[in-house]
């Protein structure tokens, strides 16, 4: 990701403002029928929207991540519009912190965002999310609505019509996780010890897990494999 300078980032700050967005989709999770899943995916972005090209053309070239995303003409929209979105964690935890002095209306998102990052990589990569995690991003939806939007109460997010307090909220997204190959798994000194030691498939064995857990956590510790 190219160095952002303190112009760049005021400039950047000016856009998300106005034209930006900083939120979560939800999406319908994948069905695994033999281990489970979470009903939804989630994922932190960032967004800047203009229907002049070259400020979105600026974005992925003055940051050197993200994607631009062209918006067909739509309705009563008669031009194109454009989107500059980025979900990688890693650049928006080096962005964030670099907006945040600049910012006079959406700080809040900002905040709550980079309270859900640090959190967040204090963690091992693709780990699940925990209910922690979910509160925060709860957060991030939240201060990202506004009352005309929907006419109801703001402690409430809305997901395929349906609308979600804090709670029911970390429910649904740790719901059907308990068999899933993706649950967190806390791992001690004597559970590592057995990582190198024998095979992934042995070890997963002898401890009770899946194999791709294993896998996961020796590969995150840098230990490498035992073939036999």
């Amino acid at each position: 990701m190219a160095q952002l300078s303190k112009t760049d980032a005021a400039y950047l700050a000016g856009l998300f403002d106005g034209e930006g967005h900083l939120g979560i989709s939800l999406k319908p999770g994948r069905a695994r029928k033999k281990d489970g899943g979470s009903p939804i995916t989630v994922a932190l972005v960032f967004m800047v929207i203009n229907t002049y090209q070259p400020v979105i053309d600026w974005c992925v070239n003055v940051l050197g991540t993200g994607r631009k995303i062209t918006m067909p003409k739509r309705g009563a929209r008669t031009m194109p519009c454009y989107r500059y979105v980025l979900t990688e964690l890693w650049a928006l935890e080096v962005i964030l912190p670099k907006l945040l002095p600049h910012l006079k209306i959406k700080k809040a998102q900002a905040l709550a965002a980079m309270k859900f990052l640090q959190m967040r990589s204090r963690r091992t990569a693709h780990s699940p999310f925990v209910a922690a995690e979910i509160s925060m991003l709860f957060d991030v939806r939240i201060s990202n609505q506004r009352p005309y939007d929907r006419g109801r109460d703001t402690t409430q997010i809305a997901y395929k019509g349906e609308y979600y307090s804090r709670e029911a909220f970390i429910e649904l997204m740790l719901a059907d996780r308990k068999e899933s190959i993706y649950r967190s798994v806390s791992w001690t000194k004597r559970m590592e010890s057995a990582l190198g030691k024998d095979t992934d498939l042995a070890v997963s064995k002898k401890l009770g897990l899946k194999l791709a857990q294993v896998q996961r956590r020796r590969t995150a510790l840098g230990i490498s494999p035992v073939v036999k």
